[in-house]
């Protein structure tokens, strides 16, 4: 029953107050922040979410019984490789979503200073035929050019998008899972209009 009441107050953070915006008409307004302090970066998370790694014994019950702390927590530790995992949706209906930013510390995904975005995505992508490859800059993040790639759903594996740019010559990749799904994605629209960068 906790585990259904959580579900339920994470809902509502992500449909109803967006209707209730409060006084700065942002519905991300009362959310927690998370500040990454080695690569200068920030974005807003659900208040309801808890920071720390998901404990061990959660995979041991189905998620619809699961306690609030297994359905939707942030992990900020490792600053390479920042996690947020939530569980939308009600009863035996959810819906896994997973936010992802990472910088690749290796020579593949660290290229040199001054390296063109788009140039490299075609070169270490090209060879996946199922991906629409941009050939231009298609979104920003936080102010900064960037490029959103969209891996379709398949019979193996669920849609999900990565989003690439640079920040002080740094590579980084953020990841979205479950994409189609309308839950998931509103969550997603809602923590990257928070993302910011620090020069």
């Amino acid at each position: 029953m906790k585990g259904k009441l959580f579900i339920f107050s994470f809902m509502l953070i992500l449909g109803i107050v967006s209707g209730c915006s409060g006084a700065s008409g942002n519905p991300t307004n009362d959310w927690n922040k998370y500040v990454n302090e080695k690569y200068g970066y920030s974005f807003m998370y659900p208040t309801d979410c808890f920071y720390g790694r998901m404990p061990s014994d959660c995979k041991e019950k189905p998620p619809e019984e699961r306690r609030a702390e297994c359905l939707c927590f942030l992990d900020g530790e490792n600053p390479e490789n920042v996690f947020l995992q939530a569980f939308l949706g009600d009863g035996d209906q959810l819906s896994l979503a997973a936010f992802t930013v990472s910088h690749h510390d290796s020579s593949v995904f660290n290229p040199p200073p001054g390296t063109d975005l788009i140039s490299w995505i075609h070169e270490n992508f090209s060879e996946r035929l199922e991906l629409e490859i941009p050939k231009e800059i298609n979104m920003d993040i936080g102010g900064v050019p960037a490029v959103r790639i969209l891996s379709p759903q398949s019979p193996m594996a669920p849609s999900y998008e990565d989003i690439w740019f640079f920040q002080n010559d740094i590579l980084f990749q953020i990841n979205l899972l479950d994409v189609d799904n309308e839950s998931n994605r509103e969550l997603y629209d809602q923590i990257l209009s928070t993302f910011s960068l620090e020069e």
